[in-house]
C-alpha cells in the first residue's frame, strides 16, 4: 500500500504536499530531501541528502528509501550509493512497476532516532549513459527498522539525457 501512495504522489505531482510533516501512529517526523541542481545522464553523481527530524517522545532504528520516477528510465539507467561507515556502498535499484524504481532501504551509520534529533543518509545519485531526458521525480520515505512508514518527502530535478555511442 505505501508503494501505491508514492506511485499516486509522483503522478499527481504533488511535490510541494509531500514535503510537508508526516504523521504514522504516534509518530511525528519532519523529512528533509536535498537535491542537486540539476542531473546530467552518463556524468558524475549528484549527491542527494535525507535528513531526518524525530519530534515525538521515544526512540526508533531509522532506515531511509528512495522512490525516483524519469519516464523511460530502467534500474539499469539509474546507480544509487549511500554513505555508510565512510564508504561509499551500492544500494540496489529495482523497478516497482508502472515507472517506479525504488532502491532498498538504508540505514544512516547511527540509526537511532530520538525526540529532538536528527540522522541524515547522503546518497549520490547518478543516471547513467543512455538515460532519458526529462524531469525526474525523486521522493525521499523514512521507515523504522520494523518497516513502520514515518515520513516522507518529494522533489523533482531535470535530468538532461545523453545518446549512447
Amino acid at each position: 500500500m505505501t508503494r501505491l501512495t508514492m506511485v499516486l504522489l509522483l503522478t499527481a505531482g504533488v511535490a510541494v504536499a509531500a514535503a510537508s510533516p508526516a504523521y504514522a501512529q504516534d509518530e511525528q517526523v519532519r523529512v528533509q530531501l536535498g537535491l542537486p541542481g540539476k542531473f546530467t545522464a552518463g556524468e558524475k553523481a549528484g549527491g542527494v541528502t535525507v535528513k531526518v527530524t524525530k519530534r515525538t517522545e521515544g526512540c526508533v532504528s531509522l532506515r531511509t528509501a528512495l522512490a525516483i520516477r524519469l519516464p523511460g528510465a530502467t534500474p539499469d539507467l539509474v546507480a544509487v550509493q549511500a554513505r555508510i561507515d565512510d564508504d561509499w556502498v551500492n544500494v540496489p535499484v529495482t523497478d516497482n512497476g508502472g515507472g517506479l524504481l525504488v532502491t532498498d532501504r538504508t540505514a544512516p551509520e547511527d540509526d537511532e532516532l530520538c525526540k529532538g534529533k536528527s540522522r541524515t543518509t547522503r546518497y549520490r545519485m547518478a543516471f547513467l549513459a543512455g538515460a532519458p531526458a526529462g524531469t525526474a521525480n525523486i521522493v525521499a520515505e523514512a521507515y523504522t527498522a520494523g518497516g513502520e512508514l514515518l515520513g516522507r518527502a518529494a522533489g523533482a530535478k531535470k535530468v538532461g539525457g545523453r545518446l549512447v555511442l
